[in-house]
């Protein structure tokens, strides 16, 4: 498992503290772009692109400050709006997409074991 308190150590503190909130919280499922918990939470992303930064970079390419793509995460609770966030640097974004990736990634074993579970008391009562 990541330590999101050490992995990419450029990443901003804010940021890590926002996904932190989230620590311990149960995983109820995920889609491709979302994690919901079984507390009512729901944080899910979205990757904008701002055409200003764009443009910035084509007056100054070297700008290492531009950040023409940002991963802005939205939480809901109980499907009501609550917070919002957005990355300030390239490290953010890559910590947020790492976050939901590996989030995704659990939530793909709870929907697998949840489909083994059914297919086996299935076979139980049609097979068995």
């Amino acid at each position: 498992m990541i330590d999101f308190n050490t992995v990419f150590p450029n990443a901003d503190k804010s940021t890590r503290q926002f996904l932190n909130k989230f620590d311990g919280f149960i995983i109820e499922s995920t889609e491709t772009k979302s994690v919901t918990f079984t507390n009512g939470v729901k944080v899910s992303y979205s990757i904008e692109v701002s055409s200003s930064c764009l443009y910035q970079m084509t007056v100054n390419p070297t700008n290492k400050y531009s950040l023409p793509i940002q991963v802005e995460a939205r939480v809901t609770m109980d499907g009501v709006y609550v917070e919002s966030w957005g990355c300030i640097s390239h490290d953010d974004n890559n910590l947020m997409l790492v976050w939901f990736e590996l989030k995704n990634k659990i939530g793909n074993g709870l929907k697998n074991a949840k489909r083994d579970n059914v297919k086996k008391d299935y076979d139980a009562i049609f097979n068995g």
